[in-house]
């Protein structure tokens, strides 16, 4: 029984190394049905595990909070009562599913024992001091896991602090270890007292470790970043500029921030500010860019001036120097808005360049970007069909096969149209070019 009652409670950590050391073992008999679901009841297990699961909830939750260094896990709320009982059905249906394991002769013994006198009292007595050590066990390993992450954020508060800093910033700059660039930032913060240039990067490093769910690239490119992710890299900015209300960085990231949560309006008003408070980040003009550019592009009419002014603030970027990302960035986006202005040498100018900058699948999209601009603005048939086939050449995706099938079905008929009015012999289907 006891062997049961510890697999079904492992059930409930699948992965843990609990379950590993109980796993469920042996095949269920319907045949004890009725007996296991007498021991459930008269047992007691299943309202233990759930009371001890609610009254422990806060630490356990708490305790891989701790360990990521996260702040916020003080005050947790206790466990409502319809989650109570989700828990309570749950773990009944674990413990039946185990009982059903045991043997026909263990359950009818236990059934004897628990109708005996004594069986119940020795049993909440056991379940009370059970409790009451695995209660104070989490609380424990809750103790030490932030005891030995405040002495590690003390040592590294040390002389060494700036130089840790400043090789942080190095590798969220260029995007590496950013696991660890984390973990250092979250450690710099509990170290001392709040530092919004902490706080700014911890932000940075969130974004940039953020899930991107971006599905398409259509105009204006405004990526889809996990919402979750944007909330905590918010909430850390506004953190930022409540101790420094100046501080342009912080205000130049939370008006990105604001730009990818579709506020443009307020975005270009947050980075305008940061480009009148004075700031060397070459990512300014791109942010700026960007905003304008979504401004500009919303509906029911297209706003060329704004547009004129984000392709502005993208060429003024692109005549510093930029990095990598940078550049791809104001180059992918200039294109599409030059394309829109109508100005058609410049935007082919630019969505070559923005291919010739790639490769592989980002080769592949970027042409067939640019066989869609080739298309539907320069009305170049031929030169679609060049850019597109070259697209599924780099690399064979369905969007890109179904585009080149779509041009070529448009060539086709513009061959046939060709040929009705020249009046001249019948279009042999091997005489089309390829």
């Amino acid at each position: 029984m006891s062997k049961a009652e510890s697999s079904a409670y492992a059930s409930l950590f699948p992965g843990s190394s609990f379950q590993a050391f109980n796993p469920a073992n042996g095949t269920p008999e319907e045949s004890n049905t009725a007996a296991a679901a007498k021991v459930a009841t008269d047992g007691h297990f299943a309202e233990f595990v759930t009371e001890l699961l609610a009254s422990t909830g806060a630490a356990r939750s708490c305790l891989p909070a701790t360990m990521n260094l996260s702040t916020d896990c003080a005050h947790q709320d206790a466990a409502s009562d319809v989650r109570t009982a989700q828990i309570a059905q749950y773990v009944e249906t674990k413990l039946r599913e185990q009982y059903l394991r045991t043997g026909p002769g263990d359950l009818a013994a236990y059934i004897a024992y628990l109708s005996s006198g004594s069986a119940d009292s020795a049993g909440a007595q056991i379940r009370a001091a059970s409790s009451e050590v695995l209660r104070q066990a989490w609380q424990n390993a809750l103790r030490e896991a932030a005891d030995a992450i405040e002495h590690c954020a003390r040592a590294m508060a040390g002389s060494s602090r700036q130089g840790t800093f400043r090789q942080t910033v190095g590798d969220i700059d260029d995007g590496r270890n950013l696991r660890r660039a984390d973990v250092v930032l979250r450690l710099l913060q509990r170290a001392g007292p709040p530092d919004p240039q902490v706080l700014v990067q911890l932000a940075r490093v969130t974004l940039k470790r953020a899930a991107n769910l971006t599905s398409n690239d259509i105009a204006p490119s405004v990526p889809q970043i996990d919402p979750t992710s944007l909330q905590a890299a918010e909430r850390l900015l506004d953190q930022a500029l409540t101790l420094d209300p100046h501080r342009a960085e912080a205000l130049m990231l939370r008006g990105h921030v604001a730009y990818l949560k579709y506020e443009f309006k307020h975005s270009v008003e947050l980075l305008e500010q940061a480009k009148a408070i004075g700031t060397d980040n070459p990512w300014l003009r791109i942010n700026l860019g960007d905003a304008l550019w979504a401004m500009a592009y919303m509906p029911p009419n297209h706003d060329h001036a704004l547009a004129q002014r984000a392709a502005g603030e993208f060429e003024a970027a692109l005549d510093g120097k930029l990095p990598s990302g940078a550049e791809v960035r104001a180059v992918h986006q200039v294109g599409a808005i030059y394309a829109e202005l109508g100005d058609l040498p410049k935007a082919d100018s630019f969505y070559r360049r923005y291919a010739s900058v790639q490769e592989g699948r980002n080769k592949a999209f970027a042409l067939h970007r640019y066989a869609h601009f080739l298309l539907f603005y320069a009305r170049d048939v031929d030169a679609a069909v060049v850019a597109a086939r070259q697209a599924v050449q780099v690399a064979d995706f369905g969007l890109g096969r179904t585009f080149l099938a779509e041009i070529l079905t448009i060539k086709a008929g513009t061959l046939q149209a060709a040929h009705r009015l020249a009046g001249g012999a019948s279009l042999h289907r091997g005489s089309a070019p390829n």
